[in-house]
């Protein structure tokens, strides 16, 4: 897993639309089952993504924000960020 990778790692961050962190938005993957939440600075990390050229992440904060990130790539053996901003 090392030297071959076959995942990736999504850095995701939450703000609202003031631009302070969300905690608890439920944060989700598009072709994954998989819930996340965010934390206390806004933080979540999504590890064994699969490598794509166009993911997108949403998180929800239920019963007052939504947001989804723009499409970017994950490579094998790296890092993609994604910011969100929940509005």
């Amino acid at each position: 897993w090392k030297t071959r990778p076959t995942t990736g790692y999504i850095l995701v961050t939450v703000k609202n639309a003031a631009g302070q962190p969300v905690m608890d938005a439920h944060v989700k993957m598009a072709g994954r089952p998989d819930v996340w939440l965010s934390s206390a600075d806004g933080f979540c990390g999504i590890v064994d993504a699969q490598p794509g050229s166009s993911v997108t992440i949403t998180a929800e904060k239920k019963g007052m924000w939504m947001g989804t990130s723009r499409p970017f790539a994950v490579e094998a053996g790296k890092a993609s960020e994604a910011n969100i901003v929940l509005q």
